[in-house]
């Protein structure tokens, strides 16, 4: 999809939104996304009418042909080799996540959402819109509802506390966590060496001699380009895992075949645990403490 029948979709979307809170939109339309306004006043306490209302029209001034190519004139839009980006959406505000959504679909890649549970209802009205108009729009996101994958680059909103576990989260796939990984298996004798063309890449337009730094990064990409990135990964702690359930496995399949009757019983007075069970006939009491002589009066304790 070229970036003129983008830029049309969401326009489209603008006009929309106008026409409903001008009451003269088309009727099936209309209801459709006050159905949505409904459920999500209905799982966020924090949304009402007035403020659902007052952000379509909010978009509907901003979602016009001439500001949408004066807001994308300041990039260069891409069109070949869409990067899939995984919008991690929160629910403080309705639509909050549109915006990512928009930026992403205008620069040519494709949005993989992570809708929040306070404001879904929404952004699937808005979906739905657009692959209404558009068939070939579906190809362009999809809905995640289990751990995001198969992500290039991830846009995460949220307060202090979803910082800080989107940074734990995500650190482990950062670019510099990566390079470092990369350089210790491929350049043991040099292990900074993926890291130090990482952030000549990065600091590229700012060098002076960039035909200089091309010619590092790309001798650095080549050699990389050799290995599989399979070897990359250190497989050992996986396997001691798989060692350590094998062998739980194994020694609790052995005892249970042993002691099958002893442990089917207690299985059994675990699960009923309010049921009333007597003591087994016949049964023996064993004194530890033997015979005691004590006088009147006298205390003693018996196990």
């Amino acid at each position: 999809m070229i970036l003129s029948k983008r830029i049309e979709l969401f326009v489209s979307l603008g006009k929309f939104f106008k026409d409903f809170i001008d009451k003269s939109a088309d009727k099936n339309l209309t209801k459709k996304l006050s159905d949505a306004i409904q459920q999500a006043k209905n799982h966020n306490n924090y949304f009402t009418e007035e403020n659902i209302i007052n952000c379509l029209k909010n978009w509907s001034y901003s979602l016009q042909k001439e500001k949408i190519e004066s807001f994308l004139s300041s990039y260069i839009i891409e069109e070949e080799n869409p990067r899939s980006i995984a919008i991690i959406m929160a629910g403080n505000i309705p639509l909050v996540g549109f915006h990512d959504f928009l930026c992403v679909i205008l620069s040519g890649n494709k949005a993989i959402i992570k809708l929040s549970s306070k404001d879904s209802h929404l952004m699937h009205f808005v979906l739905n819109y657009f692959c209404s108009i558009c068939i070939d729009f579906k190809d362009y996101y999809k809905i995640c509802q289990e751990k995001l994958s198969e992500y290039d680059a991830v846009i995460a909103t949220g307060n202090n506390l979803s910082a800080s576990k989107f940074k734990e989260y995500f650190n482990k796939y950062s670019g510099w966590s990566l390079a470092r990984l990369i350089g210790k298996n491929i350049f043991p004798d040099n292990k900074d060496t993926a890291l130090n063309a990482l952030q000549i890449e990065n600091a590229k337009n700012k060098n002076q001699s960039s035909e200089l730094a091309d010619n590092f990064t790309q001798s650095i990409a080549k050699k990389i380009e050799r290995h599989n990135p399979k070897e990359l990964i250190n497989k050992k702690p996986l396997i001691n895992i798989k060692m350590a359930t094998s062998t739980i496995m194994l020694l609790s399949i052995i005892f249970l075949s042993i002691f099958s009757k002893q442990s089917s019983d207690a299985f059994y007075r675990w699960k009923h645990y309010n049921q009333k069970f007597y003591a087994p006939k016949p049964f023996k009491l064993y004194s530890l403490t033997k015979n005691h002589h004590i006088l009147g009066g006298e205390k003693s304790s018996i196990t």
